[in-house]
């Protein structure tokens, strides 16, 4: 992933654009959610 404020604040402003509520910590939440229940799914195998 580019190092790189620009990149990353134009990404979030397209975001916000396209949905208010898709702020940055909502964002991680969803990807530590899914990577949680695919952890929890490998372990039930």
């Amino acid at each position: 992933f580019p190092e790189d404020d620009n990149f990353i604040n134009n990404i979030h402003q397209k975001l916000q654009i396209e949905s208010i509520d898709w702020d940055l910590t909502r964002i991680k939440q969803y990807w530590s959610n899914n990577n949680y229940a695919k952890k929890q799914k490998k372990q039930n195998l």
